[in-house]
């Protein structure tokens, strides 16, 4: 399995942008921040299980959105749009609804986050990108994989596809022997529609953040303004001590 990490991508692209663009995308955090604890457990095993006609494209920014998919896998099964999962506890899923046991009460309730609809908006939202450029022609299925053997799930006819941790196999499995959706070159384009922005779409994003630099008209936060002046300071103190070497010696 080819693995793409956007984040890491980005990174590389940014450092083409200038040192302005670095530090704004930096101060503006990252709202995608997918589950660290089951992508770090189940990237290698899906590694493992694939072979190299899937692309797993880690923490894809959904175009318009300030969102981002923690996982979509890309391969002639098609596009399967995962969002891993590594809390314990015991859950139900029927039709759009996820609910978590209470502890407490020991019964049902709907969880905080509905992980049913964030995962099927996931799949909504990259059929709506590639569609329009006429890549794909059948649905993004919506996956939700949990890396805790400790998790229990009882599924009644969940709008979304359940895959525990003991299960992880038999879906790779049943990916690698399906048959054919995509041929080899049609997987190629779409795997680059999503993860190949041109070098001037990039220096487009970059350009606010040097206008900005060179106004002094910032769009930042409080906090962020705190963190901007400390990362300068420690410059400074770098440079001052840079300094005081050279005339000591």
């Amino acid at each position: 399995m080819i693995i793409r990490n956007l984040v890491e991508d980005r990174a590389k692209e940014n450092a083409e942008c200038g040192i302005m663009a670095q530090i704004s995308g930096f101060l503006a955090g990252n709202s995608g921040v997918a589950d660290k604890k089951a992508t770090e457990v189940l990237i290698p095993m899906l590694n493992g299980l694939l072979d190299d006609r899937f692309t797993l494209i880690m923490n894809y920014p959904i175009p318009g959105e300030d969102v981002e998919i923690p996982m979509l896998l890309v391969g002639p099964s098609g596009l399967h749009a995962i969002y891993p999962f590594s809390k314990r506890g015991i859950y139900r899923a029927k039709d759009n609804i996820w609910h978590e046991m209470n502890n407490r009460s020991r019964s049902f309730e709907p969880a905080r986050t509905n992980l049913i609809s964030l995962s099927m908006g996931f799949g909504i939202a990259v059929e709506k990108f590639l569609k329009p450029l006429q890549l794909i022609d059948t649905a993004v299925e919506s996956v939700i994989m949990f890396s805790n053997p400790g998790i229990h799930v009882d599924f009644m006819r969940s709008h979304t596809r359940m895959v525990l941790r003991d299960g992880i196999e038999q879906y790779a499995n049943s990916l690698n022997h399906m048959p054919e959706i995509y041929a080899p070159d049609r997987v190629n384009s779409i795997v680059s529609a999503l993860t190949k922005p041109t070098i001037d779409e990039m220096r487009a994003k970059a350009a606010p953040a040097a206008q900005a630099s060179a106004g002094l008209n910032f769009n930042f936060s409080p906090k962020q303004w705190v963190l901007l002046v400390v990362i300068l300071l420690l410059w400074v103190c770098i440079f001052i001590s840079f300094g005081i070497f050279l005339f000591a010696f």
